[in-house]
């Protein structure tokens, strides 16, 4: 399980703007140390934003439209730059890398759950 959330740590350091300063596992628990790299943030393309959000997401048909460099109307693309700057503020929040971090954990301990023949757990994640 430590070498599970260190991995996910690190691949979410690479995913969000957010540098992993310091971390610890414990084992009930992590600590991190973490600085939010506002800059490298802001110098990113929209493109790169998009990329970088559907490491994590899914998306939307817009954005894989976008990503893929289809045409799109002039509202199709002022919805895409509204739905950009969203994700470009949650790839630099504390909140949502931990809840990147938390969400797997929790389907994975419902999955150990599961193996130990206890009641299935589910849990959901909303997708934006």
């Amino acid at each position: 399980r430590r070498e599970w959330i260190q991995k996910r740590l690190i691949e979410l350091a690479g995913i969000f703007a957010i540098d992993l300063v310091g971390y610890a596992v414990m084992s009930n628990h992590v600590h991190t140390l973490l600085y939010i790299d506002k800059k490298a943030a802001e110098s990113w393309k929209p493109q790169e934003v998009v990329k970088r959000w559907h490491q994590l997401f899914n998306g939307s048909l817009l954005s894989h439209r976008f990503i893929h460099g289809e045409s799109l109307s002039p509202a199709e693309y002022h919805a895409v730059n509204e739905l950009i700057v969203l994700w470009r503020a949650q790839l630099m929040d504390i909140s949502w890398f931990m809840r990147c971090l938390n969400t797997p954990w929790i389907n994975l301990q419902g999955q150990w759950l599961d193996q130990a023949g206890c009641e299935e757990r589910r849990t959901t994640a909303v997708q934006s």
